[in-house]
């Protein structure tokens, strides 16, 4: 058990710390040994999550030795307890002051705070202050860039080499005419007025393909002749045989 060489205080510091065994948790639990004064579980500033480690502040000194000798090493939810008495010097702040136990932060409630806090409209101070903040740590990069070999100014955009670019009168015309076609038929000693420019392709029209109906739907089922009925005639003359 490792212990600070100066006087013992009554904290006592509890590392691998499982999940769920929190504030009211710890303090319900170690009041078995005596008074407990303050819990304490340093969290994550964004998240909110828990370090893996606590702290637990007794009224006696006596009573944190007992409760180190008895929960170092106690196994708890598939984790080893690693309890240590703290000295007088190594006692953090946040066990000197405040309520008995802190709730549980909810999740991005430091981050919604701090997003709010960078959101508000600041004061001139606050911004002068801000800006030679801003000026020394660019003054800063440029001279590590400058040492790199590359030649930015102080606004942070490149210098580039801004030169006229002419365009050559011969390569300009052949760009923009267009390119001259031969009609069918015509030789190879023909004039330059045989020549047609088509300018715009022609488009072709396509008209959608009728649909062929299949011949079973053409054909209409015919009835058969035994399931016509003969006609009344030949009735009467049957029923008066």
């Amino acid at each position: 058990v490792e212990m600070s060489t100066s006087k013992p205080s009554a904290a006592i510091k509890i590392d691998h710390l499982p999940f769920g065994f929190f504030e009211r948790e710890i303090c319900a639990f170690f009041h078995q040994f005596g008074s407990v004064v303050r819990v304490r579980i340093p969290r994550c500033r964004k998240s909110g999550r828990d370090r893996g480690y606590a702290f637990v502040l007794f009224e006696d000194n006596t009573v944190a030795q007992v409760a180190m000798e008895a929960m170092d090493g106690y196994l708890m939810f598939e984790k080893r307890l690693q309890v240590t008495l703290l000295g007088e010097d190594k006692v953090p702040d946040i066990l000197k002051k405040g309520a008995k136990i802190l709730g549980q932060p909810s999740k991005g409630a430091t981050g919604r705070a701090h997003s709010k806090k960078m959101n508000e409209k600041k004061s001139d101070e606050a911004e002068s202050k801000a800006k030679v903040r801003r000026d020394k740590a660019q003054s800063k990069r440029m001279k590590k860039l400058a040492g790199m070999g590359m030649d930015y100014d102080m606004d942070g955009e490149k210098k580039i080499d801004t030169t006229e670019v002419t365009v050559v009168e011969k390569e300009r015309d052949s760009i923009d005419e267009p390119v001259a076609k031969k009609t069918k038929g015509a030789e190879e000693g023909t004039n330059d007025s045989d020549l047609v420019v088509e300018c715009t392709p022609k488009k072709r029209t396509t008209t959608p393909a009728k649909r062929k109906t299949p011949a079973a739907a053409k054909a209409t089922p015919k009835t058969p002749l035994s399931a016509k009925t003969p006609p009344l005639k030949s009735r009467l003359r049957s029923a008066r045989r």
